[in-house]
């Protein structure tokens, strides 16, 4: 289970890439940060169930927040990225 995570994460962040590289719109970015906020989420839930269930309220909207900051950063990065690299390739 572990290993389809961290494949999902994989996926979205290369496919955000591919898009930046495609040079399409930004919603590229919004797409790509919730599916990847989602996978952060489950992923934590996976490892900590015991906690999970436990935690208060504000470590609950905490763990959202970061996760959702963490995904918007990587995503939008990955978008950058790609769109530098269909730059230099001439995409």
């Amino acid at each position: 289970m572990e290993r389809s995570v961290q494949l999902a994460a994989f996926a979205i962040l290369m496919g955000t890439c591919l898009a930046g590289m495609a040079d399409t719109t930004l919603w590229a970015i919004a797409v790509g940060g919730s599916l990847l906020a989602l996978v952060g989420l489950c992923r934590g839930r996976l490892l900590r169930p015991a906690t999970a269930e436990g935690a208060s309220p504000f470590v609950e909207s905490a763990a959202v927040i970061i996760s959702l900051g963490n995904a918007a950063v990587a995503t939008s990065a990955s978008y950058v990225l790609g769109h530098g690299v269909g730059w230099v390739w001439g995409l």
